[in-house]
């Protein structure tokens, strides 16, 4: 009886294989604990994160020496395992521990990201990032998401400083619903961003979406509005130099704006004033 105890107690790994294992897994906890740190901390107080970044760009490269760790990690896992299957899962108690440590770790660096964001915004109930989250969820189409975000008071009027609205990143992914919801909420149909001074309904003729054209005009959208001081293009001039020939027509039909010629075909894709200076 006391032999077979001893035997338990010892479990299936050799020595040297647990020390290899608490090795591998402080390893790549260097580098899972920063992705957890940016996809937590960081987010609730600067809002969404572009995970890895730093990382990749040199700011914080020491934790990327934990990535060394992850094969390492992965193939010890899956081998002792596989031991442990030969052996009918004797394994001792820290040998248990270890492998649910390795476990755990894993499923923290393959969470998704926005699970990280949903309990982020459960935990800390920041403003920047719920205002950044208002931003994807209405550009994705989540109405359910949006609806919360505006009944906990995130502003549909928020200007992110990074060329999108609420309603702005509704219109780029052609979500009616959601830009339904949002207008009916108080956003602000002509809204100019502060960065390129475009509204929503010149969103729309950059994607050629006539479907969303007409649906923002028949809700009071101006199609006459322009956008910044260079180019002071409107709606359908930003059409027809994205060559959406369909959203250019519909907007030509539906005002009567007082525009300035089209820009020379050489400078399509330029800016009014680059044409002008060329010319």
């Amino acid at each position: 009886m006391t032999n077979g105890a001893s035997t338990s107690d010892r479990g299936v790994l050799p020595t040297w294989g647990h020390y290899s294992g608490w090795l591998f897994l402080i390893g790549q906890t260097i580098f899972i604990s920063r992705i957890v740190y940016e996809s937590t901390v960081l987010t609730c107080v600067h809002g969404p994160q572009m995970v890895g970044f730093a990382m990749a760009h040199g700011a914080h490269s020491f934790f990327l020496f934990g990535l060394l760790f992850l094969p390492f990690g992965g193939l010890f896992f899956l081998i002792a395992l596989i031991l442990g299957a030969v052996r009918r899962f004797r394994f001792s108690l820290h040998e248990w521990m270890l492998l649910a440590a390795l476990l755990v770790s894993f499923s923290l660096l393959f969470a998704p990201y926005r699970a990280w964001e949903q309990l982020d915004m459960t935990v800390c109930s920041s403003d920047p990032l719920g205002d950044a989250v208002l931003l994807e969820a209405a550009r994705s189409g989540d109405l359910k998401l949006v609806t919360k975000l505006v009944a906990e008071g995130h502003n549909v009027n928020r200007d992110s400083r990074s060329d999108n609205t609420p309603l702005s990143s509704a219109v780029k992914g052609g979500n009616v619903e959601v830009v339904t919801f949002l207008l009916s909420n108080g956003a602000n149909i002509n809204a100019h961003n502060s960065l390129s001074g475009e509204t929503p309904l010149m969103k729309a003729a950059y994607s050629g979406d006539t479907r969303m054209l007409e649906f923002l005009i028949a809700q009071g959208a101006d199609p006459c509005a322009v956008n910044n001081k260079w180019d002071q293009e409107n709606a359908q001039r930003i059409a027809e130099k994205k060559h959406n020939r369909a959203a250019a027509e519909y907007l030509a039909a539906h005002s009567h704006c007082s525009l300035p010629p089209p820009p020379p075909s050489s400078c399509a894709s330029e800016s009014a004033a680059t044409c002008v200076e060329v010319h």
